[in-house]
């Protein structure tokens, strides 16, 4: 289960320093905890008895939340702790292979993937994040973000960003990708829309619990990647959602490099379940620069030109699809890549805050944002 995400989340981070105003000091520590689920109106391994562990779909939510600040003394989480979490899962919801051994495959493959050395792994592994696991929660009631992972991801891939919103006063529900059985996510239609049905029956459970006091008339989903595609589905299926944020998202895709990437993508752009023209939620889309480098496509489905909601787009021309990820930061490949990626989480946090929160500093930061020369406010044209 899940073993694509060597090559893939090792393909993927971004953000900019110092423009429009100072963000607020955040207000809480991110606290840190997983949920366990079972969705027993669908079947995860076929031809499996009811009594068997893998015969319904069981899902697992990373969720970040507003903790206390007194919470201090619980001590924090590693990166590590993310890894071997993720190494637990590909055994537990799978029965075929043995994936012992992958939180250190993991470390070790983002490290060369990025152009360092091997043993960079080990300043990846102990890596302290911002994270308290269980931590108690803050007093008040909170707006809901749905992180829809990108291909085959968990949560910790964006982790930065995402303990980012919890300190600012959001919780945050991260929907793993994990196709159907035996869970490694394609892009076939169908492994797609599994990822959608956790997020919609993640949002009926919590609506039945009190442990989190989630706001659910407000409700935001920022997608990366692979899980950009899904978020567009998702919100295509559930137009209640308020806000929209998709990192370097596949809703919008540039046909022609592989004949099978693109009849998969075809498929799905064909099988009426996006309608950009008909979604109203404020939508936010952050590209990549290098897309078209070298690269000159058979055609596009661009998501965001056929969008009509409130729209905003921003391209980086350095940055590249590995930049929308936290890893490349916490390994501190360079001065440039931690310095895109803090620009990427406020910028996320900031435009959540003008549509969920009522703030207003999102439009100001995007307009200074646009004024610099490696930055884009006009999606591809080729």
């Amino acid at each position: 289960m899940l073993k694509s995400i060597i090559p893939a989340l090792v393909f993927f981070t971004f953000s900019l320093n110092g423009y429009g105003q100072e963000l607020d000091a955040p207000s809480y520590q991110a606290g840190f905890k997983i949920i366990s689920l079972t969705d027993s109106s669908r079947i995860y391994k076929p031809n499996t008895s009811p009594t068997d562990r893998l015969h319904y779909r069981s899902l697992e939510l990373d969720v970040w939340y507003p903790a206390q600040n007194e919470n201090s003394s619980t001590g924090k989480m590693y990166f590590r702790d993310f890894l071997e979490s993720f190494e637990d899962r590909a055994n537990r919801f799978q029965d075929e292979n043995d994936y012992t051994g992958m939180a250190l495959n993991l470390a070790q493959s983002f490290a060369v993937g990025l152009g360092l050395e091997p043993d960079k792994a080990d300043s990846l592994l102990n890596y302290e994040t911002n994270s308290y696991p269980n931590a108690e929660i803050a007093d008040g009631k909170f707006p809901l973000i749905l992180y829809l992972a990108g291909f085959n991801g968990m949560g910790f891939e964006n982790n930065i960003s995402l303990e980012n919103l919890a300190q600012h006063g959001y919780i945050v529900v991260s929907i793993w990708s994990v196709g159907r059985y035996p869970g490694d996510m394609t892009n076939d239609k169908l492994d797609m829309l599994e990822q959608v049905y956790d997020a919609e029956f993640a949002v009926k459970a919590l609506q039945n619990q009190t442990d989190l006091p989630i706001d659910f008339d407000k409700i935001g989903v920022l997608g990366t990647s692979w899980g950009g595609m899904s978020s567009a589905v998702l919100l295509d299926r559930n137009p209640t959602i308020d806000a929209l944020v998709s990192l370097d998202g596949t809703e919008t895709f540039y046909f022609g490099e592989s004949e099978d990437e693109n009849a998969y993508l075809n498929e799905i752009y064909n099988s009426d379940l996006i309608h950009p023209g008909k979604m109203t939620a404020p939508y936010l889309y952050i590209e990549s620069g290098n897309k078209l480098d070298g690269f000159i496509p058979s055609g596009e489905y661009n998501y965001f030109k056929k969008s009509r909601s409130e729209r905003f787009y921003l391209r980086f021309s350095e940055s590249k699809h590995e930049d929308f990820l936290s890893i490349p930061s916490l390994l501190k490949v360079s001065e440039t890549t931690v310095n895109l990626y803090q620009t990427l989480s406020e910028t996320t946090l900031r435009f959540f805050d003008t549509y969920l929160k009522n703030k207003t500093e999102f439009k100001s930061f995007y307009n200074k944002l646009a004024t610099r020369d490696d930055v884009s406010t006009k999606p591809f044209e080729y």
